[in-house]
């Protein structure tokens, strides 16, 4: 209690420099938070754009489907199968697609396109597919009639009641062809998926390709998504050797590598940010010692370890950076949480800029105690680094010379 009560007094005797360091702690801590959170917010919603809404976290296809995209690389399932696969704890749904190219065509437009059967029911439970319509709704079970992309539609000049034929190849080579009325209009984020896709009831693209019941993957939806890597191994062990189970990391490559590369030169800037918090505080400390040499000396002079001095000192630079953690996460975690809530919007040249990105123009803040953590503990370690020189130079102290 002894140190504690004389290195608060000791910190405000100069009122200034304390309240520098403070301030310099607090506005880069909270810029290190606020920028970690923007990215872990921004990797989490291309995960969600591009891995949940089209292969999901974990998927289940034939063998060699992944490398070769064909109806032949289809699959029958059966139940027994899929009642072992559902029995896995973290699995929660099984949901049935099928993926397949063709032409779509009205009048004088054409465009290929890629067509999803999947079941809407299911499918708007588990990961809420009807929130991105804005037209329309999605087919019914075993409906003739299709949902197209937004930029899709406005290119063949369709809308709600209009109708869109497809020609492609279905199953073994058959030829497939069909009239299907437009009955939904849904828009993606993402320009890739928004260009091409037209959503079909699963009995209705089945009908549409001549493959019966067969499929070319399982969508695996997990509890918790974030043990995919596990569950994956797991389900691996319980699949025939003619299936193949995969992560979205597998699947996705591209999207993997850009959230790396990305997270990377984040790095960079935080680890710059730590530098300044660094040098601040070792400036600190430079400077209490230096203006404080005479006091110290007559200190130690008068019977003062200069180990318990050195503790003092310590004790005073940790009080410091104290104040300038517990006063950025006073402000940092209600801000954080607004923007987790209300994620930034854009419009205009931005939402276009984001667009060619292949992203949503929205900026999301990730809200997890980790990373608030995390940053705490790098400030930490930063001021014992900071501190450790100067103290060394009170150990140094000659004493008749700093009282002269």
């Amino acid at each position: 209690m002894n140190y504690t009560k004389l290195a608060w007094r000791n910190i405000w005797r100069n009122r200034r420099r304390t309240l520098i360091t403070i301030s310099s702690v607090f506005f880069a801590l909270l810029l290190a938070i606020l920028m970690r959170g923007l990215q872990l917010g921004t990797y989490d919603q291309m995960i969600k754009n591009s891995v949940e809404q089209y292969t999901g976290y974990v998927q289940i296809h034939q063998k060699g489907y992944q490398d070769d995209q064909v109806l032949n690389n289809a699959f029958m399932p059966n139940d027994s199968l899929k009642e072992a696969v559902l029995k896995h704890e973290n699995v929660k749904a099984l949901l049935p697609r099928l993926r397949t190219y063709s032409l779509a065509s009205a009048k004088k437009q054409t465009k290929g396109v890629v067509i999803i059967g999947l079941d809407a029911d299911k499918d708007d439970k588990l990961t809420k597919v009807k929130d991105k319509l804005v037209k329309g709704r999605m087919p019914k079970s075993g409906e003739q009639s299709v949902v197209l992309a937004e930029e899709l539609a406005n290119y063949l000049k369709l809308t709600i009641g209009d109708t869109a034929v497809f020609i492609g190849q279905g199953y073994h080579g058959i030829s497939a062809a069909g009239l299907y009325p437009v009955v939904g209009i849904i828009s993606y984020p993402v320009p890739q998926l928004n260009n091409t896709l037209a959503y079909m009831d699963i009995k209705t693209a089945q009908q549409y390709l001549s493959i019966g019941k067969g499929l070319t993957a399982w969508i695996v939806m997990l509890e918790d998504q974030d043990e995919y890597k596990e569950t994956t191994k797991e389900l691996r062990n319980i699949m025939p050797a003619d299936y193949e189970v995969m992560h979205w990391e597998t699947m996705q490559p591209g999207v993997k590598q850009g959230i790396e590369a990305d997270n990377k030169s984040g790095l960079i800037i935080l680890m710059i940010l730590y530098i300044v918090i660094g040098f601040g505080i070792f400036g600190t400390v430079l400077m209490m010692i230096a203006e404080r040499r005479n006091e110290f000396s007559i200190m130690v002079a008068v019977g003062m370890q200069k180990s318990r001095l050195a503790k003092l000192v310590t004790t005073e630079t940790l009080m410091i950076v104290a104040l300038g953690i517990l006063s950025a996460m006073i402000v940092s975690i209600p801000f954080i949480w607004y923007l987790h809530l209300n994620p930034l919007t854009f419009s205009g040249e931005l939402a276009h800029m984001f667009a060619e990105y292949g992203m949503e123009p929205i900026m999301p803040v990730a809200f997890e105690p980790g990373y608030f953590l995390g940053q705490t503990g790098v400030v930490l370690i930063l001021t014992l680094i900071a501190v450790a020189w100067p103290l060394l130079s009170i150990f140094k102290l000659n004493v008749t010379k700093s009282i002269r």
